[in-house]
C-alpha cells in the first residue's frame, strides 16, 4: 500500500490500483493521520479538527465508524478480529504506521537530503538524479483537496518551503553540469513567483551571467535590492558577492562544460529513467493519438495537441512521455512553462521555447530560421535581436506582435529552422500564457 499527499490525498493499493478511500470526512479523518504519521493523535483533537467547535452529538461514533472504514479499505486482507497493522488504536487516540517508502512524502524528504547532501560534497551528477527523482514525486500542491484545511496549512507550507529548496538545490546541480541556458529560462519565471528569495536570485544571477546576459543579472540583482529596501533590508552578503563577481567578471563564474550526459530539460523525470508504458496504463489511445502527431511532425506538418483536465490526472506525466519518444527520435524539444502570478511576461512559455530553440545558432542561422517573422519575435525575445544585432530587425514597438496566435505562427510554420521537432508548451492555454 502507497499513500500519496504531494498533490491530492492517494492511496493506492498492493497491485498498484487507486483505493476509493469515501465521503469527505473520512478522506480528511486519513489526511490528518498522515499529517502526524507514526505519531499518536488524540481522539478529542481529531474531533476538534474535523468538526471545529460543532461537533456532532455522535462524534466519537462517527470517528471510529470512518477508522473502521478505512482500516478495511487499506488492510483488505486482514482477517476478523486481527490486530490492525496500519491504523493503530493506542491510547489516548490511534496513530498511522507507515514505512517511509510507503509514503511519498516521506520519501521526497529523504530523497531531497540525500541529494543536498551529494550537493554538498561535490558531487553535482548524482545529486541531481536524487533530487529530480525527489521532484517528480509531486503531482501538484501537498494536500491539495484539503487547501485551507487548518490541519493541513502548517504540514503543506512545511513540504512546499522543502519542495522550493530541493528545486534550487536541482538548479545549483545544473549550473554545476553546464546547464545554465536552460536553468536561466526556468529560474526566470521562478525570480517572478519568488521575488525577494535571494538563493533564487543568486541563481539566477549565475544562470544569465554564464548565458552571456551580464546586464540582465545586474539588473536582476538591482531588482531583489529595490524589493528588499522597501522593507528596509539590504541584500544579504552572498548575493553581493555574487554581484561583485559579475561586475568583476571572476574566473569562479565561468560556466562548467557541458555534459552530454545532462541535456536541458523540461519537467522532472524520475531517476528510472524512461517513464515507460508500464506507469501509463490505461493510456493507450492517447499514447497512439500522440504518436499519431509525431509522425505528422516528422513529415513537416506543424502540429498542436491540447491536454486538458483536472489537476493530478497525469497531463504532465504524458507530456514528458511525448517529449521522451520525440528526443528518442531526434527531434529538438523545448518547454515552455506557465505560471499563476499575474505578472507573467506576455508570451511567457513562446519566449522559452525560443531561447532553448536558438542555443548555439549563429546569428545568419538565426536570421534564416525566423525569416520574415524575425521582427515579431525579437519584440517578445530580446535574445533574438542580441544574437543578430540591429540588422534585419526593427525598432523595438514598430511593428508589435497583433496576436498570440500571429506569433505562434511565425514560430511553428513548417519550413522554417525552429524544426525540426515538436514545440511542447506546458501548462496553460496560449491565451492565459500570452496574457500582457
Amino acid at each position: 500500500m502507497k499513500i500519496k499527499v504531494l498533490g491530492p490525498l492517494e492511496v493506492l493499493s498492493d497491485d498498484g490500483a487507486p483505493v476509493d478511500l469515501g465521503r469527505r470526512k473520512q478522506r480528511a479523518l486519513l489526511a490528518m493521520l498522515v499529517v502526524e504519521a507514526n505519531q499518536v493523535v488524540p481522539l478529542d483533537r481529531l474531533v476538534d479538527l474535523l468538526w471545529a467547535e460543532e461537533p456532532p452529538a455522535r462524534a466519537m461514533s462517527s470517528i471510529q465508524t470512518y477508522v473502521s472504514n478505512l482500516r478495511r479499505l487499506l488492510e483488505p486482507r486482514r482477517l476478523p478480529r486481527m490486530a490492525a497493522e496500519v491504523i493503530v488504536s493506542q491510547s489516548p487516540g490511534y496513530v498511522l504506521r507507515i514505512e517511509t517508502a510507503d509514503l511519498d512524502a516521506s520519501s521526497f524528504r529523504s530523497l531531497a537530503d540525500r541529494g543536498g547532501r551529494l550537493l554538498s560534497e561535490g558531487d553535482p551528477v548524482r545529486a541531481r538524479e536524487a533530487l529530480v527523482e525527489a521532484l517528480g514525486l509531486w503531482r501538484g500542491p501537498a494536500f491539495a483537496d484539503f487547501a485551507g484545511e487548518s490541519f493541513a496549512v502548517a504540514e503543506a507550507g512545511r513540504l512546499d518551503e522543502l519542495r522550493l529548496a530541493a528545486t534550487e538545490n536541482r538548479l545549483e546541480a545544473d549550473l554545476a553540469l553546464g546547464n545554465h541556458t536552460a536553468a536561466a529560462a526556468e529560474l526566470e519565471a521562478l525570480v517572478a513567483d519568488h521575488p525577494l528569495r535571494e538563493r533564487l536570485c543568486g541563481l539566477f544571477m549565475v544562470a544569465l551571467y554564464r548565458s552571456g546576459r551580464q546586464v540582465e543579472a545586474l539588473r536582476a540583482f538591482q531588482d531583489v535590492r529595490e524589493g528588499l529596501a522597501d522593507l528596509g533590508l539590504e541584500p544579504g552578503p552572498a548575493l553581493r558577492s555574487i554581484e561583485a563577481d559579475v561586475l568583476d567578471h571572476a574566473p569562479s563564474l565561468a560556466p562548467a562544460a557541458s555534459p552530454a550526459a545532462s541535456p536541458a530539460r523540461g519537467p522532472d523525470r524520475t531517476s528510472s529513467g524512461r517513464s515507460g508504458q508500464a506507469s501509463l496504463v490505461g493510456r493507450e489511445p492517447e499514447l497512439a493519438a500522440l504518436a499519431r502527431a509525431l509522425d505528422a511532425a516528422r513529415a513537416g506538418q506543424a502540429t498542436v495537441v491540447l491536454m486538458s483536465g483536472e489537476p493530478g490526472i497525469g497531463k504532465t506525466r504524458l507530456a514528458e512521455e511525448l517529449a521522451q519518444r520525440a528526443e528518442d527520435s531526434g527531434f529538438a524539444v523545448a518547454w515552455g512553462h506557465c505560471f499563476d502570478d499575474i505578472g507573467a511576461p506576455p508570451f511567457w512559455p513562446w519566449v522559452q521555447i525560443v531561447r532553448t530553440l536558438l542555443v548555439g545558432m549563429s546569428a545568419d542561422r538565426v536570421a534564416d530560421v525566423l525569416g520574415d517573422g524575425i521582427n515579431d519575435i525579437a519584440q517578445i525575445v530580446p535574445d533574438v535581436k542580441a544574437a543578430v544585432g540591429a540588422v534585419g530587425v526593427g525598432a523595438p514597438g514598430t511593428r508589435p506582435p497583433e496576436s498570440a496566435l500571429r506569433v505562434v505562427q511565425k514560430i511553428t510554420t513548417p519550413g522554417r529552422g525552429l524544426r525540426p521537432g515538436p514545440v511542447a508548451p506546458s501548462g496553460r492555454s496560449i491565451g492565459r500564457a500570452s496574457r500582457p
